[in-house]
């Protein structure tokens, strides 16, 4: 079920918080960043003087990253590593942070395999978790490796390497102790990420394969031991895939069941989700659906959030849609002083 109302973005007024969209394929508006927030009475579509700060002169799609310190001395940075310029098969090993209110090339520290379209985990305030991807080539990965600020001018660390090759797939954050890798490739496996030992172990099967860079942590409304991990859209084998599955973790389910589908293009009756990036919300009772891509539909700009009431989840589609159509964009959650979300690179519709 998909409804549509006026009332339903999901910063309200006390939280301060704002979503930050940046870059697309070079060119016009699409190098500019976009700033959405809750006024007191609707939603800002942009906000020219601090999306100036946002602005990238390099461009990247495909990247990964966080946002990294907070916790004790450690200042708060915005961290993305890897992906390439969508007009250049060259791929990238460089990190860049987002401080004194611009981008800068981490010079000291650069990722030890090149990689685009990889997965990231925060480990902690200070590590940054990058597994698979695929490197210049196209060659798909099985590594991993460790970025920390603690070590911002030293060489990354090896991380665990992977059961298999892992690219255009996601990875969550279930616990202190445990993760789960998603996606990627052509099968529906799953892995269990052992975060203490560093092993992986066979996770529940999705219903459908799909090729996804985004899933997210998902919480009930009413029920608050109820939370799921949520992966929506994508595609397999050329087909594009409408469905969303949900695994209730907390409870311990070993199976994924089906959420409602996504909306088809009115226009078309296609799918439309493919590339498309998600995040939760501040407090993780909702997931923020936006872009994506189809053939012939284009690139998109609708913004959907999904929440569960009751174990009944629904898709609403928002009253504001991203003002440059985006594809494969990177999703940080981001400071409060800064905004609340930031979304980098993706290939960009041009008007």
């Amino acid at each position: 079920m998909v409804t549509s109302e006026r009332t339903t973005f999901f910063l309200d007024d006390t939280d301060d918080q704002r979503l930050v969209v940046i870059n697309g394929l070079p060119g016009n508006e699409s190098m500019s960043a976009e700033i959405f927030g809750k006024g007191k009475q609707t939603p800002i579509p942009m906000d020219r003087e601090l999306a100036k700060q946002f602005n990238n002169p390099e461009y990247i799609m495909g990247a990964t990253g966080a946002t990294l310190g907070g916790g004790g001395n450690i200042t708060v940075k915005l961290l993305i590593c890897g992906g390439r310029q969508p007009d250049s098969p060259m791929v990238t090993d460089r990190c860049y942070y987002f401080r004194n209110k611009k981008w800068t090339v981490n010079v000291g520290q650069s990722l030890s395999t090149f990689r685009e379209h990889a997965a990231s985990l925060k480990l902690n305030n200070s590590t940054l978790l990058i597994v698979g991807g695929a490197t210049r080539g196209a060659h798909r990965l099985t590594s991993s490796e460790l970025v920390s600020l603690d070590n911002h001018d030293k060489d990354t660390e090896e991380g665990p390497v992977l059961p298999r090759e892992h690219q255009v797939g996601c990875i969550v954050k279930l616990n202190d102790t445990m993760a789960l890798m998603i996606g990627g490739e052509y099968d529906n496996t799953t892995y269990y990420l052992e975060l203490n030992q560093s092993t992986w172990i066979p996770g529940p099967q999705l219903n459908e394969a799909r090729l996804i860079m985004y899933c997210v942590i998902l919480n009930d409304m009413m029920l608050h031991e109820l939370s799921w991990v949520v992966v929506a859209g994508g595609w397999y084998d050329f087909r594009l895939i409408q469905s969303t599955e949900l695994l209730q973790f907390k409870q311990g389910s070993s199976a994924w069941q089906f959420g409602p589908d996504l909306p088809l293009n009115p226009a078309t009756g296609n799918p439309i989700y493919d590339g498309s990036f998600m995040v939760s919300t501040p407090d993780s009772k909702g997931a923020l659906l936006m872009g994506g891509h189809a053939w012939p539909d284009g690139f998109q700009r609708q913004m959907l959030m999904l929440r569960c009431w009751n174990r009944d989840c629904s898709w609403t589609k928002l009253d504001v849609e991203l003002k440059v159509a985006r594809w494969y964009a990177t999703a940080l959650l981001i400071p409060r002083s800064l905004g609340k979300f930031l979304y980098h690179g993706g290939l960009s519709e041009l008007n």
